[in-house]
């Protein structure tokens, strides 16, 4: 647990109980699928092999090349 003074650390993937999950029922969605939005590219869209996913129970955010990526949702905003 943090403190009230405490920052959150960084983490590079999800460390809560949505990892044992099945990838269909995780609480996981895809913020960018096979592309990247970086400054290096002037925040463009450049295809990538990687995906940017977020937990929406811890809140991490990671990018992955892992073949679960096509089992999980896309954000809301990106479905409508």
């Amino acid at each position: 647990m943090l403190r009230d003074y405490e920052e959150p650390r960084a983490r590079y993937a999800c460390e809560c109980k949505e990892r044992r999950k099945y990838p269909e029922e995780r609480e996981w969605e895809i913020w960018q699928h096979l592309c990247n939005h970086s400054a290096f590219s002037g925040y463009r869209y450049t295809p990538s092999d990687y995906s940017q996913i977020h937990c929406r129970r811890c809140g991490a955010i990671w990018r992955t090349k892992a073949k679960y990526v096509v089992l999980l949702k896309l954000r809301k905003a990106d479905r409508e």
